[in-house]
């Protein structure tokens, strides 16, 4: 039979993550959702600020007019991406000791 000391095993783990993604946007589509959200700032609604676009000939990245709900969905999207964006970085440190 072998003996042996203590055994002292020690580990240290540490991830950094904010997402897994490239936040990037192609600039016409930058140039369309600061006019959105400069609208909507100003107080417009979603129905007015798509009657505002399509007034101005601003078209869909698709080639389409713009209209209440999209521009809605729009917004919601530009709200979570940049809730993402901002989202804290998550450190984890896990440490083991046996011994």
């Amino acid at each position: 039979m072998t003996y042996f000391e203590a055994v002292v095993l020690r580990f240290e783990v540490e991830i950094v993550t904010r997402q897994l993604s490239l936040n990037v946007i192609p600039e016409g589509r930058q140039e369309r959702h600061q006019i959105i959200e400069s609208l909507y700032r100003s107080g417009l609604s979603d129905k007015q600020i798509a009657f505002e676009l399509n007034q101005r000939g601003i078209k869909t990245p698709s080639g389409k007019d713009y209209y209440c709900e999209l521009v809605f969905v729009t917004r919601r999207k530009l709200r979570l991406r940049k809730e993402r964006n901002s989202a804290k970085v998550t450190v984890l440190h896990i440490r083991l000791e046996t011994g």
